[in-house]
């Protein structure tokens, strides 16, 4: 969660993370642990005694939150309680700022993290942590005490303090009497040039995570929030978003390229509203909130449909100039991002919509009725949903696995009866769907997760599927898309980037020309038109390429499984030592780590950086301190570069 380096030697590095406190002498080479208490989100060195170290520990309400102590370089530590000042309990985290000038001056931000009543703490101690006092119980953090609050107090004037959560607050009295200085609530609808400024002078985003003053001029701050960063020049009376050119927008899925304008397109974004692409790199906003699925009228490109957290949906017929509400009914437990959906070109009015609860509209929105109340989607919420563009009474939706295993669900006769066709594929999240634009009844679905194949291929809807992810990396997968011109050629997109099929998902090639060295490939859609695949990334923005097809060279590599080749332990099962065996086809910074089943590290076996060819390494079925594990079954992961592989094995003591 945080790195922190000691200003008095660059070499001593210090890190806070969801295990502990750990500490490097060397600029990283090595690292050993300090403290073990979990959660650590702020750490602060005291800059005129590097030995004194403040952590700030928890969230979720995790054990052993607090704040905690050290003055000797780490050996040992002491938690700050004082009864009525330090709240004993805080379910959200904490936030750490120590003045530069006046070192004994220290201050933390507490969020209880929206878990009962909402509640946010100022702290400060002017001794060097000896005693507190309590500042401030404005609460800047409101739901957001988990997510999103700080404080900075400021370099050379332990009296003036920022505190940030949904809005910036500002104290001149030393974190007493903050007053509020932003309102995230007054951005600009509409076009914006990438540059001009995103709302008034008193605008920044919601949602805060981090603060600091410029090293020289500490009239500029920089805000970074979910907005992307913004700066006052002024010391923290006004503000300016400074993100023209920053590519880091989170896009969900339901991503929609329209059908008749290759420069038309539309996705929502994470706490960013939802975005209109018109052809230039200037988007527009519109709606607000979380944005989430979208969609665009395959007959009429003025026609729009856009959602927000929680399945409220509005509708625009004038290209998103002005909106309608057109949310469904109640009904059903109802996912955050949630999914909606169009029938094609012959019945673009039909619109289905996926709660607990599947509702359908043959109005485009303006009216709904539930069509599946005698079967409800196994207790959980709809996660994603497809429809035939050819057959709008074909449709499949999956579930989220909240209440339930998750589940795969498919009706062929629009809505009249559901079947449950989840067969025997894995309890994973399951969240992308395609279906097969020349043929309704083949269809695919991606797994998020690890330690389990990730896309599975059914040609007779859903009946049985087929396992067609060997090859693939092991990494959470999000989304499908098959080429309306050639159904051989399907496009998979996961945590790395995206992959292409020539064979259906006979094997797997790298179709990443393009991107970042790694993408989160959210959403893969078809831009008809201009023969392009489009992905949208989650925080990275959006790319398209031409299709395979229209692209005068191979694919971007061999098949992804010729790269690395993980063999299976041997033996196994094993007692007391088994031998893993793997290739490389070129040189690569390598990982070769056991897992239990629960997935958490046993040991590491090997971790650097190994030349092309056969390799094997050995384990004893002992962790990484050195005691035995017991019986049971193990997973063992080989990293190799960004490719990733897993295979189980059995310890039988």
């Amino acid at each position: 969660w945080t790195i922190r380096i000691d200003p008095t030697n660059h070499d001593r590095v210090w890190a806070g993370t969801t295990e502990g406190t750990y500490k490097t002498l060397d600029g990283g080479d090595t690292w050993f642990q300090v403290d073990a208490t979990i959660m650590v989100n702020d750490l602060a060195i005291n800059p005129a005694d590097p030995g004194t170290v403040f952590i700030a520990c928890g969230n979720l309400s995790s054990p052993g939150h607090g704040i905690y102590r050290t003055t000797d370089h780490g050996a040992n530590w002491t938690k700050m309680v004082q009864p009525g000042i330090l709240p004993p309990n805080f379910a959200g985290k904490a936030q750490l700022s120590i003045c530069e000038s006046s070192p004994n001056t220290v201050l933390v931000s507490l969020g209880n993290g929206g878990q009962g009543s909402y509640a946010t703490w100022l702290c400060r101690s002017n001794n060097g942590g000896d005693s507190w006092s309590l500042v401030s119980t404005e609460d800047y953090s409101l739901w957001q005490g988990w997510f999103s609050h700080d404080v900075a107090v400021h370099p050379e004037d332990p009296s003036t303090v920022i505190a940030v959560g949904i809005d910036i607050w500002k104290s001149t009295q030393g974190g007493a009497n903050l007053v509020r200085k932003s309102d995230w609530a007054s951005w600009y609808f509409g076009l914006v040039q990438p540059g001009e400024p995103e709302g008034p002078p008193w605008y920044s985003h919601a949602d805060h995570h981090d603060l600091v003053y410029h090293p020289t001029n500490r009239d500029i701050i920089y805000f970074a929030n979910d907005g992307g960063i913004f700066r006052s020049l002024d010391g923290g009376e006004t503000f300016a978003g400074c993100n023209g050119g920053y590519q880091t927008q989170q896009f969900y899925a339901g991503f929609s390229s329209s059908r008749l304008d290759s420069n038309h397109a539309m996705g929502g974004m994470q706490d960013n509203c939802t975005a209109i692409f018109t052809g230039t790199v200037a988007w527009a906003r519109v709606i607000g909130g979380d944005g989430s699925w979208t969609a665009i009228d395959p007959n009429n490109g003025l026609t729009l449909y856009g959602s927000y957290q929680y399945l409220n949906i509005l509708k625009s017929s004038n290209g998103g100039d002005d909106w309608l509400d057109v949310t469904p009914p109640e009904g059903g437990e109802t996912g955050f991002i949630a999914p909606f959906a169009l029938g094609g070109p012959a019945e673009p009015q039909v619109l289905y919509a996926g709660r607990g609860y599947v509702f359908k509209s043959a109005t485009g929105g303006l009216s709904w009725y539930g069509i599946n109340y005698d079967s409800y989607l196994g207790g959980n919420p709809a996660l994603a949903m497809e429809v035939s563009q050819t057959n709008s009474d074909v449709v499949y939706v999956t579930t989220a696995p909240v209440n339930a295993p998750a589940g795969v669900f498919r009706t062929l006769d629009g809505g009249t009866t559901w079947q449950d066709v989840t067969g025997s594929l894995p309890d994973r999240y399951p969240v992308g769907l395609a279906i097969d634009p020349n043929d309704d009844h083949t269809v695919y679905v991606a797994f998020s997760g690890f330690g389990s194949s990730h896309v599975f291929k059914s040609g007779n809807a859903g009946d049985t599927w087929g396992d067609i992810g060997a090859g693939l990396p092991d990494v959470p997968t999000s989304s499908v898309v098959v080429d309306p011109a050639n159904s051989d050629h399907v496009y998979v997109g996961n945590d790395i980037g995206v992959y292409i099929s020539l064979t259906g998902g006979g094997s797997w090639y790298e179709f990443r020309s393009g991107l970042p060295d790694a993408v989160v490939a959210m959403d893969l859609t078809v831009s008809p038109q201009s023969r392009k695949l489009r992905v949208s990334t989650y925080g990275n923005g959006v790319y398209e390429r031409p299709f395979y097809h229209d692209v005068v060279a191979v694919p971007d590599g061999p098949p992804v499984a010729a790269l690395v080749r993980l063999d299976q332990n041997h033996p196994n099962p094993f007692n007391p030592l088994t031998t893993i065996s793997y290739s490389l086809a070129a040189d690569c910074e390598v990982e070769l780590t056991v897992f239990d089943a629960a997935g958490r590290r046993i040991r590491t076996l090997f971790s650097g950086p190994q030349g092309r060819g056969e390799h094997s390494l050995q384990w004893d079925g002992r962790d990484r301190r050195g005691a035995a594990v017991a019986s049971g079954a193990y997973l063992y992961r080989l990293r190799a570069g960004i490719r990733v592989q897993t295979k189980r094995m059995l310890l039988i003591r």
